[in-house]
């Protein structure tokens, strides 16, 4: 799996089959998923450990068995609570596999909102949840029929426990979060070049000051702590790939001094640059 963006555009699967199927522990250089949002729906398993997450305006803990629902265009992030964590996320078009049904084209139009946390404790959910994983990663002969029809069980229990809303007026604050997205698409085009506070609350259009604690109030971190993990997830993933040279990453990943990219990497990653090689490589 490729850097993933900060708006994800990759592809989903095929256009015949428009899921994606992803699998993270403390080995992924995506395990502490980042503020990021894409046009997507997904689904957010928690399989070991407890999981810290933010989904659009609720934020809260998950733990093992827990089902998080994230809707199309919202912006979301998690932090596993230690190394043990592991999760799984399944992304979906679901604009695609309505097939008529009234409740999901409601879902689509924005006149239904899906609740964030699917009801827990749910030996029904979690049986789907486990066959989604277990076909998805096993990808036998005919699984692509087996996944879309566990993705329609699983919306039956969504309506057969009412968790949705209807919505009666426009999701609020959509103009702020726009904004947001200006700066983040920003910080995905150019991480590599050098960013300044300036340029990114000119696309924000808002004054640097009031950027500053926009940003921060959106997504817990400064404009510069959120571009520098951006640039280190790349370095990550450039290093998994077989990258040698540090000297070259530093510069690849939008640092200007090698010392100052050891350092940040290792504020957070945990490691050095060449240790983590060493440990993910072995």
């Amino acid at each position: 799996m490729g850097v993933l963006e900060y708006q994800e555009k990759v592809a989903r699967g095929s256009f015949d089959f428009p899921i994606e199927f992803y699998y993270l522990d403390a080995h992924h250089p995506r395990f502490r998923m980042p503020t990021h949002w894409h046009k997507e729906y997904e689904i957010i398993h928690i399989v070991k450990g407890g999981f810290s997450f933010d989904i659009g305006a609720e934020s809260g803990q998950a733990r093992a068995g827990d089902t998080l629902f994230v809707g199309s265009g919202l912006f979301h992030a998690g932090i596993p609570q230690d190394e043990r964590c592991v999760y799984a996320c399944v992304v979906f078009d679901l604009s695609q596999m309505t097939g008529g049904n009234k409740i999901l084209a409601s879902v689509v139009s924005g006149d239904i909102t899906v609740s964030t946390r699917l009801p827990g404790g749910n030996s029904e959910l979690a049986g789907i949840m486990q066959k989604l994983q277990d076909a998805l990663s096993g990808q036998e002969p005919g699984f692509e029929l087996n996944v879309q029809g566990l993705l329609y069980q699983l919306f039956s229990v969504i309506v057969r426990r009412r968790c949705y809303k209807r919505n009666t007026s426009p999701a609020d604050g959509q103009a702020r979060l726009n904004r947001l997205k200006s700066a983040l698409s920003l910080i995905e085009q150019e991480y590599a070049s050098p960013i300044t506070l300036e340029q990114l609350a000119r696309a924000a259009q808002m004054s640097p000051k009031y950027f500053c604690h926009f940003f921060k109030q959106m997504t817990q971190y400064t404009p510069i702590e959120y571009l520098n993990r951006r640039r280190i997830e790349a370095a990550c993933y450039r290093i998994l790939s077989g990258w040698q040279s540090m000297t070259e990453l530093t510069y690849e990943c939008g640092f200007s001094d090698l010392s100052y990219f050891i350092r940040v990497f290792k504020r957070i990653v945990g490691v050095t640059p060449k240790q983590y090689a060493l440990t993910r490589r072995a």
